[in-house]
């Protein structure tokens, strides 16, 4: 059986989640985007797939593994987008979702 297509979903970026993202995101997450310059994140997703987990690595949170939270309307918009009955109130960005193509950042 093939697997679900993949679903594109942009988030646009408030001025506290920008800090996070400067926080916690490398400067190879990132690419060629100035944190200055930034923007969105950008997630590929397929049913199935699951965007947030709660479960903090045992260091804690660290550089390049790390949860953004989301605001409550990118939590609607996120919910309807993706036509999911759960909230996500979270998304886990890690450095190996970044490199398989699954998050970016614009």
């Amino acid at each position: 059986m093939a697997r679900a297509k993949k679903k594109k979903l942009k988030i646009y970026l408030t001025s506290w989640q920008k800090r996070m993202v400067a926080d916690f995101a490398t400067k190879a997450t990132l690419g060629n985007i100035r944190r200055r310059d930034l923007a969105a994140v950008e997630i590929a997703w397929r049913p199935g797939d699951c965007l947030a987990s709660y479960k903090l690595p045992a260091l804690g949170v660290v550089k390049d593994d790390w949860m953004l939270y989301l605001t409550d309307e990118q939590v609607k918009m996120v919910s309807a987008e993706l036509g999911l009955r759960q909230k996500v109130t979270a998304i886990n960005i890690s450095a190996r979702d970044v490199e398989a193509g699954a998050i970016g950042f614009s």
